[in-house]
């Protein structure tokens, strides 16, 4: 393996970490949106359930102060649908953000996922890249100093290289 291969291998280096990087700025503004739109969504049912209790509220109150006739049943139906409505508006609205919340706790978790994949692939890319340099080195070493024997030992793992030489 020569110098130009390690720049090269440098460079596609440089460009997994640009992706990596972007992926993660993409993941922040995916997190924001999803944060905004439950924002959203609780603020509109709380808006829906003030709605709701002043609905009530008068209700109560036009019910207490008037004498029933038809016409004022008839309001008071009326009034009552629409506080039905309200309150299953309500509940349709919690459950949507009940399912936004599920949705984005799923999205979270194959974004995490997706950082500890890409972590996995930097530390391996990194290994390899060091055993490159190593490997580099000995050969050179070996050629300039005209070591004569074969390779007897080969030991790997992630915190050193070694070759032992006869």
């Amino acid at each position: 393996m020569d110098i130009e291969n390690l720049d090269e291998i440098e460079e596609q280096w440089g460009s997994i970490e640009e992706n990596i990087i972007l992926k993660i700025e993409s993941y922040n503004d995916s997190v924001n949106l999803t944060k905004e739109f439950l924002d959203n969504l609780i603020k509109q049912t709380q808006l829906i359930g003030k709605s709701r209790r002043n609905l009530e509220k008068t209700l109560i109150k036009e019910h207490n102060q008037l004498e029933v006739t038809n016409n004022q049943d008839y309001e008071l139906e009326q009034l009552t649908l629409r506080l039905k409505q309200l309150e299953n508006t309500e509940a349709s609205l919690e459950e949507d953000v009940s399912n936004a919340e599920s949705k984005f706790n799923h999205m979270e978790k194959i974004e995490s996922d997706k950082l500890e994949a890409y972590n996995k692939v930097y530390l391996k890319y990194r290994d390899l890249c060091k055993a490159s340099k190593v490997l580099t080195r000995t050969t050179f070493n070996y050629q300039s100093s005209n070591v004569t024997g074969s390779i007897l030992f080969h030991s790997y793992d992630y915190f050193s290289h070694g070759y032992l030489i006869i």
